[in-house]
């Protein structure tokens, strides 16, 4: 016998940490409580995984700003939800596209975009015959006076809505219904003494009256 000892050593290979998979970032969507709608029907819009905390600029549903306001404004994950009006618009599919914007030098951050179907209903869609008078015609500063839009494109938002230039548009602003209508009280803001144009905005449609303030 020798002093030499025979050691066996038994190894086994285990298997290489899995590296981790960073978290999937969430595609930036938009979508509706419906696929289809007649004007004049309110529906709601979701927004997921657009830039937090900013505010919706704009929701055009066929071109057409249906955007409410106040505006909404994404939470920390990105997401919002708010009810719209479809408006006034021919019949068939038409692009719903959300515009998400900074403040405040008002930059495009996102434009995200969905389909919505549109019925064919009863609306009046051409502006051509709007009108905006005005009730009384005479008034001092800070009376009250009472703006009656007639024929404007049919269940759409006032988008515009001066006196002499300085808007007066009530929040939340008026919509139109299905014949063009709608009818808003307004403040005379401080001006001097004079005519001065007042203006709507519908839409394409821009129509004026004059009011005179003593």
């Amino acid at each position: 016998m020798n002093g030499n000892k025979t050691v066996t050593a038994n190894f086994s290979l285990l298997p290489p940490t899995p590296t981790p998979r960073p978290t999937p970032t969430p595609e930036a969507s938009v979508s509706l409580d419906r696929t289809s709608a007649y004007p004049g029907d309110v529906i709601t819009i979701f927004g997921t995984a657009l830039p937090s905390y900013v505010s919706v600029g704009s929701i055009t549903i066929g071109g057409i700003e249906a955007r409410p306001n106040p505006s909404p404004s994404t939470d920390v994950n990105g997401n919002f939800s708010s009810t719209i009006m479809v408006p006034g618009i021919n019949a068939g599919n038409h692009e719903v596209s959300v515009t998400t914007r900074s403040w405040p030098d008002w930059e495009v951050l996102s434009t995200t975009k969905t389909v919505l179907t549109v019925h064919a209903g009863s609306y009046n869609l051409s502006g051509n015959n709007a009108s905006v008078p005005v009730s009384p015609t005479n008034a001092s500063v800070g009376a009250n006076v009472v703006l009656t839009g007639k024929f404007f494109p049919g269940y759409q938002i006032v988008n515009t809505l001066t006196v002499g230039g300085i808007d007066a548009k009530p929040t939340p602003p008026p919509t139109t219904d299905a014949n063009g209508f709608f009818q808003v009280t307004i403040m005379l803001p401080l001006l001097s003494s004079g005519s001065f144009e007042v203006s709507a905005v519908v839409g394409d449609t821009r129509r004026y009256t004059m009011v005179t303030i003593k």
